[in-house]
């Protein structure tokens, strides 16, 4: 694990590079915020621990950047008891710890191990999620009109989850939840996908199955669990004619009533290989003649009102 420390009291930075030494970690420090900025921007580093007060640049400016360019990368700041506002500062900056000066070296050791496993769990999270982009992108690579579909679902979502003042984290899951929505197609035969003429009764019923195979394929991936409502049911609809299992208005769980208008308005307005995109005033006269029945008046609402702020 490689830390980077950035201390201007060399018998302090000579400290610590002493016991992280013995725990068999490579570290680099620097002794002012010039040279820490240096690298800080020329490499990412499983931890950084930064004094406050540097000579040059202070530890303020390098937790900004370090959160700017690595948010997975925890910060530990040293402190005294009496930088009481510097540390409120720091916190709303997102450091990650604090140490006071002078320290325990245990308690510091301890402080360390503890955030050198938050990173590693941060990397393990961002390892699934870019397996799971790479899933999404390799059923949408099946059909060349699809490509892009599922990263739209997903931001339409959000966007409209937060038009409707859903909390960030369910925000961000409903995003996730858009990524895996169409997984299930990796088992629709590609002449199914790309046919440019109507589908018979046979091949809507096997389209029809992919709800239920995205939710099979995600329901091992706990860090995403909160994304498989909307992933199962976003093919429900409010008046109850939907599927998989033809769920009628509130008993749509939340996020699927979301992801459908998203998943809906993102269908008309792209290339499909039976139709060009439609027009963007067709479009709203479909999404708005569904309210009520299709989809939930409240969730097209909000949709539209995404639109036009970001027109």
């Amino acid at each position: 694990m490689k830390i980077l420390l950035v201390e201007d009291d060399e018998s302090s930075r000579q400290i610590v590079c002493d016991i992280l030494e013995k725990d068999v970690y490579e570290i680099k420090a620097c002794p002012d915020g010039e040279s820490g900025m240096q690298m800080i921007e020329q490499s990412e580093w499983d931890l950084v621990i930064l004094d406050i007060m540097l000579p040059g640049k202070d530890g303020f400016d390098l937790l900004k950047k370090v959160k700017s360019l690595h948010r997975f990368t925890p910060v530990l700041m040293f402190t005294v008891l009496q930088e009481k506002e510097n540390i409120i500062k720091a916190y709303l900056m997102g450091v990650d710890d604090f140490i006071n000066k002078p320290f325990d070296r245990w308690e510091f050791l301890a402080r360390v191990r503890s955030l050198l496993n938050l990173r590693r769990s941060y990397m393990q999270l961002e390892e699934t999620r870019n397996v799971v982009l790479s899933l999404a992108r390799t059923v949408e690579a099946k059909d060349p009109y699809t490509r892009g579909h599922s990263e739209r679902v997903g931001e339409y979502s959000r966007m409209i989850a937060e038009e409707l003042g859903f909390a960030s984290d369910k925000c961000e899951h409903l995003y996730w939840a858009g990524i895996l929505h169409d997984v299930g197609k990796i088992n629709v035969p590609g002449e199914i996908l790309t046919k440019p003429s109507k589908l018979t009764d046979e091949e809507y019923e096997k389209i029809k199955l992919h709800p239920e195979i995205s939710y099979k394929i995600c329901s091992g991936l706990r860090t995403l669990k909160e994304a498989l409502p909307a992933v199962k049911y976003h093919h429900e609809r409010w008046d109850g004619k939907g599927y998989p299992e033809g769920l009628e208005g509130k008993n749509i769980p939340a996020e699927a009533r979301i992801m459908a208008v998203a998943d809906a308005y993102d269908a008309m307005t792209s290339d499909r290989s039976y139709r060009k995109a439609l027009p963007h005033a067709k479009v709203m006269e479909i999404l708005c003649s569904g309210k009520g029945s299709q989809w939930q008046d409240s969730v097209v609402d909000a949709l539209l009102k995404t639109i036009d702020k970001e027109a």
